[in-house]
Order: C-alpha cells, then structure tokens, then sequence
C-alpha cells in the first residue's frame, strides 16, 4: 500500500474542506446562437449525467427537444419530444433512477392549451391530462429522485371560476387520472414533493391558503386543509414538505397594515397546522413574487424579493432544525433583483440562492451550514440574458441551464448553454 507524503495528504485534507460551491465552468453550449431556442427544463440523474428540454419557436413551428449530456455536460444529440404548429411552455423536467425522465408543458391540443406529460428515457409516453375544452393557463411540477412527480394545473371552470387539478406518477410508471382538489377564485398552483413519494398542492383565495396531500401509500388527494390569512395573501403561496412535516410561505400587501411573509408550518403528520407568523422584518415593501421553499434535513428555508431603500433585493428566512426563524439576510446582488430561486441540497452539495437581476444578468450565492450565505458568483450572460435560470442539483456538482445573448439588447442572440459548479 503506497502512503501519501503529508504535504499530499495535507492538500486532500484541504481539498476536502473547501467549499462544496466555488465557481461555475465556462458556459457549454447547446444550440447555436440566434436559433430561438429557450431552456424549459434541467434534471440530474444518480449518475449525475443532465438531461436538458430545449423549446424553439418560429411561425407555425414550435418544437420541444431533448439533449442529455455525460457527466462532464457535453451534450449528444438532440431528441424531439413535441411539435406544434403553435409556441409551447415548458414547466419542468425531473429525472429518477436508471435513467427515467418526467416532463411537462402546456400545449394547444384541439383548439385550446392542455396540460402535457411526458414519462420514459426519451419522452416517448405522452399523456394529456385535461382533455376538456377549457384552456388551462397555468402549471406546475416538480418530482424525486426515486422517479415520483406530481403536477398541478389551474384552468377556467364555469361562472367565472377556475380549478385546480393535480395529478400523481409513481417511479417508472405513468400519471394517473387528474384529480380536482378546489374550484372558485383560486390563485395558481403550488406542488411539493419529498424522497419518499408524499406530496402537496398549495394555493391561495382571498381567505388564506389551502394544502392538499398525498401521504406516500395514499390513492388520491386528501380533502384541503384551510389556513386563514390575516389579510388577503398577494400572490401564490410556496410550500414544501419531508416526513410529514409540511411549510407553506406567502405574502401580504394588504390594503392597510404592514407588508410580511408569513408562514405556516405542520411539524408532523396528522398534527394541525400552527397559526401563521411572519419571518420578515417590518416595514417591507413587496414582495415581488411569490415566496419559493425549501425543506431538507429538519431545515427550512425561504426566500423573496422585497424593495429596502428604494431597491428590489433578495432576502432568505432560515429556520435550523430545532430552532427558530432567524433575522432574514438580505443581499443586494449590486442591482435590482428581479426573480429569486431555491436549490435545495443533495448528497454532499449545499443548498443555493439563485438571483435574476436588472443590470447584471444571473447571480447564485451559496447557503452554508451556519446560516450565512457565501459570496455571490456572478454568470456573465450578455443583456438580457438569463431571465428564467433552472438548476438542479447533482451528487457531485449542481447544474444551471438559461439562455445567455451574445448580441446586443436592440440585436439579441440568445443561445441556451449550460453551466457546471466547479470544484
């Protein structure tokens, strides 16, 4: 057995204790330069290859495709998923075990737009979900690495109402039939997933927000819970869930009274949900979007864009395990920011903060064990560049897909590229 020298054996040890997020690599491309193509969707499957769903569109001619890469994001070559003679919005790509792969987009399918699914190696088993004659307008996915998802939709229903559906795959097998959990003033779908298969659906009326489950041996749906709001909520709402522990995040803009986010969290399953309390600061304004989640390992994370001192800023609320909400953070990224994104971890990788600014395109920031969040890394994507990033998280590297313009803002060229965390 040959033993390492100590200044070898140092330079592991230090190696190993670097931080798991440095840097990103130089952009990978993955469609030529002025071709129309935008990135809908990034998954990493266990043997950390990604898999990425690319949308073009010119008149009459829209088309989803498939790239997978190896494990260093070179990309093979591309596989078509859909065509239509009409655009096509992507919602999501996740990826289980053995190379299984989960998609879904909306799609005008007989005059008006369905929620679609695609499940298998290469999309190849199609399933439209609502084959009603209502258009549905929005949609939302997400799914394990064991392979399960779970898609919810909102779509028009009669007398000026809407609904909200959801539907359940197992690893490796197909969706279910659309359940319908809420019909009357609802606000947009939110869906959760945790890695034994439970999952939820939140949304917000003008009362509060209301949760659905589906505990992991469960058929269907439960009947949703209500959690009253103080003031009518702003927006959708965030939620997550793991072990049967379930948090539910929204905002409040009310007409008088202070702005906040609150949240509500079940700490069990078959326990109610406690009060809502707020985790940000007083005097906010916003937030600007809806708040996203993240729940992994006892720890909760939150994050928002609100306006401090005349400018939007990302903040991010930490609950440790075991703990209480701590003093948000609030990072400035040096611009306007405009979008916020959760990365929740895997394996050895740390959670990230994602931040889609005005003036300097995307930024991601690190949230360390202690609570703290790194420097943030800036990715250099031309003006314009960047608005929609969708990362997904790898055993050994986190991944980040978006478009970058290698023009100009009155002379675009945009080209969907890939990005890997280095070390």
């Amino acid at each position: 057995m040959r033993l390492l020298s100590l200044p070898a054996a140092l330079a592991l040890l230090l190696l190993a204790a670097a931080p798991a997020h440095a840097a990103w690599s130089p952009p990978i491309p993955l469609a030529t330069p002025g071709n129309q193509s935008s990135v809908m969707g990034l998954a990493v499957d266990t043997d950390d290859r990604p898999a990425v769903l690319l949308s073009d569109y010119r008149p009459r001619r829209a088309r989803l495709t498939l790239r997978r890469t190896d494990k260093l994001g070179r990309p093979g070559r591309p596989v078509t998923v859909a065509r239509s003679i009409n655009s096509i919005g992507g919602e999501g790509l996740f990826a289980g075990r053995g190379g299984d792969l989960v998609a879904g987009w909306l799609e005008i399918v007989n005059g008006s737009r369905r929620p679609v699914v695609a499940t298998g190696p290469r999309l190849a088993d199609r399933q439209v979900l609502a084959p009603g004659p209502r258009s549905t307008q929005f949609m939302d996915m997400v799914g394990n690495r064991r392979g399960d998802a779970v898609v919810a939709f909102w779509r028009y229903a009669p007398a000026n109402q809407y609904s909200i559906f959801t539907a359940y795959r197992r690893a490796g097998g197909r969706f279910g039939a659309a359940q319908q959990l809420a019909t009357g003033l609802v606000g947009d779908p939110a869906v959760a997933i945790d890695e034994r298969g439970a999952a939820v659906v939140s949304w917000t009326d003008n009362a509060g927000v209301s949760v659905a489950e589906r505990p992991t041996a469960a058929a269907t749906f439960s009947a949703p819970i209500a959690i009253a709001s103080p003031a009518r909520p702003n927006g959708g709402a965030g939620v997550a869930i793991e072990n049967g522990r379930v948090i539910v995040s929204w905002a409040l803009v009310p007409r008088s009274g202070p702005n906040a986010v609150l949240v509500a969290e079940r700490p069990a399953a078959a326990q109610p949900f406690a009060a809502p309390v707020p985790v940000s600061v007083p005097g906010i304004t916003g937030p600007r979007q809806a708040p996203v989640v993240v729940l992994s390992a006892g720890r909760a994370l939150v994050a928002w864009t609100q306006r401090t001192a005349g400018v939007d800023r990302a903040t991010l609320a930490i609950r440790p395990k075991g703990g209480t909400w701590q003093a948000p953070i609030v990072r400035g990224a040096g611009a306007t920011v405009r979008r916020v994104g959760l990365l929740g971890p895997a394996g050895a990788r740390p959670p990230l903060l994602s931040m889609v600014t005005d003036r300097r395109g995307l930024q991601t920031a690190t949230i360390r064990d202690d609570g703290t969040l790194a420097p943030s890394r800036r990715l250099d994507l031309g003006p314009g560049g960047g608005w929609f990033p969708v990362l997904a998280q790898g055993e050994t590297h986190s991944w980040l897909a978006t478009n970058r313009n290698l023009g100009s803002s009155r002379k675009p060229r945009f080209q969907a590229v890939l990005f890997r965390s280095t070390p």
